[in-house]
Order: structure tokens, then C-alpha cells, then sequence
């Protein structure tokens, strides 16, 4: 495999359309089905880096190098003006990574984010942002994005959580063995950016350095009561294998008014709620009048995550929340690596299904019998 800027970008936005066509990661649009590509404003002044295998693109990524012109929308979730105001350009702005979902080994993205990443240090970025899809926090966090802000999801794009990563914080990406902190090495770390970053926000805890125990003391803080009792999804399994069992999710904040889930949006993903609540409303009607409101414990998004359709409704925050996020590949790990785990928690998700399933039929009868 090779990787390089590519100077042919129209094979980029094929890629990009071929992979979100075949894995409905993306809503695609009409003109993008006649154009058979998925490219914006932002490719004319964007370095793409692609991965090669035998001649075929297998993973690709966006990278554009400060003051970037996003949308007002964008700016206002990474805090950009912020930035900005202390360090004028001195960043990237990191989107439209996509690996070919026939490359289940890995290689493709650790070549791909050690180039971006080599990329970025050329071009002296002390931040590199990027909006991520929840199913793929866990991902980012691992290489060494930290969450620093409430996630976004009022633009139509879809719900996206703001991540940055300070390529010169040598010592945050050694404590979380991320696979860049050898790199980081190789390069002067003056580590400035990373003193003003921990002093103008408050990041989330570094969830990808925390052992299987603490990652379970935090869900239980957040519900105020140990998770096995609070997460309907755990039923049945002791304490051990409950927490084997989320140590690989993440956990995102969200804010009042924020669509965590749209309806007509595909989404790869299912959360339970820690803390805060949600109401599920019909996207047809104007009435404010919810379907359901849900709590501490309780899970939405599982007909999207297992089944792969768009979503039907539209979720929406009532108060600040938090967030566990199990996405598709989380679960598909989970088959692989811990099967008599995994088959307990699907059996709680099969009853659950079931027990709306037979609520929404008691409504729909109740409505026949009261017509």
C-alpha cells in the first residue's frame, strides 16, 4: 500500500460516493447519485491524502490548513473564532476520512493518519479539528482527539461531536498510548498550545486512557447509581462482564434543543442516555405533543444501529445530556471478541424492541377502538 496527496480529486469524491452509497454512512442527494461523487467548496483548497492499494483508492481524508471558511455553523461548534483570536491560522481542519469497508485490517487508516498527521506538523498546525459522527468518538479519542465542547446537531447535517487534536501535546498522547506519540517525538513539542488549551476549556475526561474500572466509575457517577442497575441493556450480566462490555464505547455531551437523531438521517449508531433527558417526536406534524420521552438508562437509535435504515424520528435534548455511544462496528467487535457477552446484551435489546413494538400496537388499537 502507498500513501500520498493525490492531484487527481475526482477519484477522491468517487471514492467517497461509492463507500457512502454501499454503507449509507451518508444521505445521499440526487445530484450526487447522477454525479456519482460527494465533493463541496471545501475540495478546491483541501490537501487529500489517499491510501493506495494495487492502483485503488482504499482510504482517503480532507485536510485544510487554516483560517479555513466553513460555515458559520462549523465555526461556532469548534469554537474557531476562539482559536483564532490567539493563534490566527495556525491549524487544520480535518474531514471526509473514509476507509473502504473491505479493509477490515487496520493498515489503510494507521497509514493514513500518521501521513495527515506528518502533514499537519509541516504545516506547523498546533490544532486539527474535525466534526466526528458518534459511532467514531471512540476512534478519534484513541488517537488522541479530546472532546472540548457540547456536540452539535441543529444544521441538518447530522449530530457531530467537535474533536481536536494538538499534534505537540507529546505527553497527553503518551499517557493515552496513542499511535502518534512516537511521532510526536521525532518533532520539537513546545507544548504552548496545549498550556492555553487546558486553560480556555474544560475537556471531557480522556476517555481512552481510563482503565475498564474507572470508565465504569464515571457511568456510574453520571447515573448516580451503578450501571448494571440503571442500563436496561446490561440485564443478566454480572459486574465484569457488564464493564468489559462498555469499556470500548464513549461517552458524549450534548446541549438543550440539540436533534441527536433526525429523521431521514442514516446512522450507524445507538446511545443511552446517562444523564438528562430526550423526548422522540413525529417528524410530520407540529404538534408538541412527544411519542415518548426517555430517561437515565434508556437507549434510542437501535433500529438505525442494527438495522441500517434512516431514522424515522426526530430525538431531541430537553435538558444537557450525556451520552454512551454503541455504534455498529463497537458491536460487531463485540460478536468477534466476546460472544456469550454480546448474545446476552442483543437478547435485553431483542425485549426491549419487543416491549415498544407491543406499546405502539396498544396505541394504534386504542386509536381504532376510539374512532
Amino acid at each position: 500500500m502507498t500513501v500520498r496527496v493525490t492531484t487527481v480529486p475526482e477519484r477522491v469524491y468517487r471514492f467517497r460516493y461509492r463507500v457512502g452509497r454501499e454503507t449509507l454512512a451518508v444521505a445521499l442527494s440526487d445530484d450526487q447519485h447522477r454525479a456519482e461523487m460527494i465533493t463541496d467548496a471545501l475540495d478546491d483548497k483541501a490537501a487529500h491524502l489517499v491510501v493506495e492499494r494495487a492502483h485503488e483508492i482504499v482510504a482517503a481524508v480532507r485536510l485544510n490548513f487554516g483560517p479555513v471558511p466553513v460555515a458559520r455553523s462549523v465555526r461556532e461548534a469548534l469554537h474557531l473564532d476562539r482559536f483564532e483570536a490567539d493563534f490566527g491560522g495556525a491549524y487544520v481542519y480535518t474531514s471526509h476520512l473514509v476507509i473502504d469497508p473491505a479493509c477490515r485490517d487496520g493498515a489503510p487508516l494507521r497509514l493514513l493518519v500518521a501521513a495527515a498527521y506528518k502533514l499537519a506538523r509541516e504545516r506547523r498546525a498546533l490544532f486539527d479539528f474535525c466534526l466526528a459522527p458518534p459511532a467514531r468518538v471512540a476512534m478519534y479519542e484513541r488517537l488522541g482527539y479530546r472532546q472540548y465542547a457540547t456536540a452539535h446537531g441543529n444544521d441538518g447535517a447530522g449530530f457531530r461531536v467537535p474533536l481536536v487534536l494538538l499534534p505537540d501535546d507529546v505527553d497527553y498522547l503518551s499517557t493515552i498510548g496513542s499511535p502518534l506519540a512516537a511521532l510526536a517525538r521525532g518533532y520539537p513539542n513546545r507544548r504552548s498550545a496545549a498550556r492555553w488549551f487546558s486553560r480556555a476549556f474544560a475537556p471531557a475526561p480522556p476517555f481512552a486512557a481510563m482503565s475498564d474500572d474507572a470508565f465504569w466509575h464515571y457511568l456510574g457517577l453520571c447515573l448516580h447509581e451503578p450501571p448494571i442497575r440503571s442500563i436496561g441493556l446490561l440485564d443478566g450480566l454480572d459486574d465484569d462482564d457488564a464493564r468489559r462490555f462498555v469499556a470500548a464505547a464513549s461517552v458524549l455531551r450534548g446541549g438543550a434543543g440539540d436533534v441527536i437523531l433526525r429523521a431521514g438521517d442514516n446512522g450507524d449508531e445507538m446511545f443511552v442516555l446517562l444523564s438528562g433527558s430526550v423526548e422522540v417526536r413525529a417528524p410530520s406534524t407540529r404538534s408538541l405533543v412527544p411519542l415518548a420521552r426517555f430517561g437515565p438508562g434508556q437507549m434510542f437509535g437501535e433500529l438505525g444501529c442494527l438495522g441500517g435504515a434512516p431514522h424515522s424520528v426526530n430525538v431531541i435534548a430537553t435538558t444537557p445530556v450525556e451520552l454512551l455511544v454503541l455504534g455498529r462496528a463497537f458491536l460487531d467487535r463485540a460478536i468477534i471478541d466476546m460472544p456469550a457477552i454480546t448474545a446476552r446484551v442483543l437478547i435485553n435489546l431483542s425485549r426491549e424492541l419487543c416491549r415498544r413494538l407491543s406499546n405502539s400496537n396498544q396505541r394504534l388499537l386504542d386509536t381504532a377502538a376510539a374512532a
